[in-house]
């Protein structure tokens, strides 16, 4: 769902978001992750994971079509600490595109 809902902001001939990042974590377990388990795995790393992205649902209830994600942008400081910062709705599908 969640490559699916990214794809309608991209090109076609990009590849999905999703698609990076699960390669990415796959990559780097050595482990195969459905989608649903491979957000809890994402989220449950907080971060430990060098992850560009981390994806978040919106509250927006749409109707007829698949929800939203809302892109939060991961950043570290010079310490390493993890700092997050939630992108608004123009700002995420900006960065969607």
């Amino acid at each position: 769902m969640l490559d699916e809902v990214l794809s309608l902001f991209r090109t076609r001939s990009q590849v999905p978001y999703y698609l990076q990042l699960k390669a990415g974590v796959e990559r780097a377990s050595g482990k195969r992750f459905a989608k649903g388990r491979l957000l809890q795995v994402v989220f449950a790393a907080d971060g430990l994971l060098d992850l560009e992205w981390r994806e978040k649902e919106c509250d927006i209830d749409s109707m007829g079509t698949s929800s939203l994600r809302r892109l939060v942008v991961i950043q570290k400081d010079s310490s390493g600490t993890v700092l997050a910062k939630r992108l608004d709705a123009k700002e995420a599908l900006s960065r969607a595109e």
